[in-house]
């Protein structure tokens, strides 16, 4: 009768801790620091909705970049930009795993170095926990970049903490290729490991692909899978964005079919490489929208967007539902 008696008492306790938590802090973590940039920097708020839900709120400058950007779930991130002048040279990431007790946060702090020509030369990450009795310092993940002469970009260098030393990298290839009009054309990731007893392990493997439209705006992305060996992706193949008469991203087409296959049934050539990014897509513009518009696998993400309103939109309004 005593055991169970506690164990009832154990149960109403726990409830109790339970209830103490709102709805809202389900959606974004307690931890995660609130809205910090002061009102007279904030232009217009940008909202995401997956199904109707809402999923992410964002707040933008005059200049169209993100100051602040809230994404909302059991699983909240928080990722917060600094500018010096034209550049981002610190972007701090709040990260909450839906696996995490209430208030644990992971903290991933990006600093920017940039060169005379105002291109990024190291990335510096310094990580820390709100739960961490360690030095951050002793946490880091550093990598220097360099150009060619065509401005694709490429890793050359790379350190880590001490937590972080791995002698089983077999590959580590991250590359980010420009088309002719010098936008991204092709971003290419390749990661192997090896443990001894074990074979080779690809942990990421994929070449992902940029097309425009004739105002410069991102149109489509998809994963190559012509290449041998075969690419493995995370997320949709292929993203489809349209624009409202602003220019303003309205929607995201997630499409989660074999895309590529559909294209090439309708007699379109989608190996062709990042240099010719931009004349592939403008020559088949019509057959790759046509097909797309008749393709219905796939799932929609929305964005509607609202003039700043301190009253209206402070303190951060987070989703319930």
């Amino acid at each position: 009768m005593k055991s169970r008696l506690l164990v009832g008492l154990g149960t109403l306790a726990l409830l109790a801790g339970c209830s103490s938590h709102s709805s809202k802090d389900y959606s974004l973590d307690p931890g995660i620091p609130r809205v910090e940039t002061p009102d007279s920097q904030i232009a217009y708020i940008r909202t995401k909705w997956m199904n109707e839900k809402h999923v992410e709120t964002a707040f933008f400058d005059n200049q169209d970049r993100p100051l602040e950007v809230f994404r909302f779930g059991r699983t909240s991130v928080k990722t917060l930009n600094r500018y010096e002048g034209e550049k981002n040279t610190r972007t701090i990431r709040y990260y909450h795993s839906d696996s995490s007790p209430f208030g644990w946060i992971d903290v991933d702090t990006l600093r920017r170095t940039y060169d005379s020509k105002d291109r990024v030369i190291v990335e510096s990450h310094t990580y820390s926990s709100s739960y961490s009795d360690k030095n951050p310092k002793e946490n880091y993940y550093k990598r220097y970049l360099d150009y060619t002469t065509e401005g694709d970009t490429m890793i050359t260098k790379q350190e880590r903490g001490f937590e972080y030393i791995d002698s089983s990298t077999v590959a580590d290839v991250d590359r980010w290729e420009k088309n002719s009009t010098r936008r991204l054309g092709r971003h290419y990731r390749l990661y192997i490991t090896k443990v001894p007893s074990y074979p080779p392990d690809t942990v990421y493997h994929f070449s992902q692909r940029f097309a425009y439209d004739s105002t410069g705006k991102l149109a489509l992305t998809w994963f190559d899978y012509k290449r041998p060996g075969g690419f493995v992706p995370g997320g949709a193949e292929t993203i489809w964005y349209r624009y409202d008469v602003l220019n303003r991203l309205t929607e995201e087409r997630h499409y989660t079919g074999d895309v590529i296959k559909f294209f090439e049934k309708s007699g379109l050539d989608v190996s062709v490489s990042a240099m010719q990014q931009d004349s592939w897509y403008s020559k088949n513009t019509f057959a790759i929208d046509s097909a797309l518009r008749k393709n219905k696998d796939y799932f929609s993400v929305k964005y509607r967007y609202e003039t700043f309103d301190h009253e209206k939109h402070l303190p951060l309004k987070i989703p319930t539902n």
